[in-house]
């Protein structure tokens, strides 16, 4: 009777065990770039300034528990071009109800110009700034609906930045 409490408790422990066990996916900065061209080129017009976000690489910071995102930036004004590499920071964000990671509300943290054909850039500089300010949607990280993992519809319980990279845990 013994042996067979002992069996029985066992397995319910076993069982109990899987149950809270979380299976965690790790997604790496280089694998995250990869999806990210999939949101980039952004084209954006703003007040005469037709702006281009492309070529975008993603840094996570796990100690802060952010994304940025450089990337470079052409802006076309009457034909003269100003091109610059930026750094979008944004609210990191996963949305369980629709299963999207994004990063909303855009900003440009830095911002280096690298070509300027433009006799007066101060505009054009300020309108870019103000495009990503205010014009930028959000930017897709990962869309859990478009994954598909051979198991159905699975909806991440949580994700975080660790120094590996996104841990997306089922």
């Amino acid at each position: 009777m013994k042996v067979r409490l002992m069996m029985i408790l066992g397995v319910m422990a076993v069982i109990a065990s899987l149950k809270s066990h979380a299976f965690v996916f790790t997604v790496s900065e280089k694998q995250l770039n990869a999806v990210l061209l999939l949101s980039f080129p952004i084209i954006r017009e703003y007040q005469g300034i037709e702006t281009t976000f492309y070529d975008p690489k993603v840094k996570l910071d796990a100690l802060d528990k952010t994304v940025d995102i450089t990337t470079s930036i052409r802006a076309l004004q009457d034909g003269k071009l100003v091109i610059a590499r930026g750094t979008i920071e944004g609210k990191f964000d996963y949305d369980p109800l629709n299963r999207l990671l994004r990063i909303e509300k855009p900003i440009l943290k830095d911002f280096i110009l690298l070509e300027n054909q433009l006799e007066d850039s101060k505009h054009a500089v300020r309108t870019i700034k103000q495009t990503i300010g205010r014009n930028l949607p959000e930017i897709m990280l990962v869309d859990f609906n478009q994954l598909k993992m051979g198991i159905g519809d699975i909806a991440p319980k949580d994700v975080d930045i660790t120094p590996q990279g996104l841990a997306i845990s089922f």
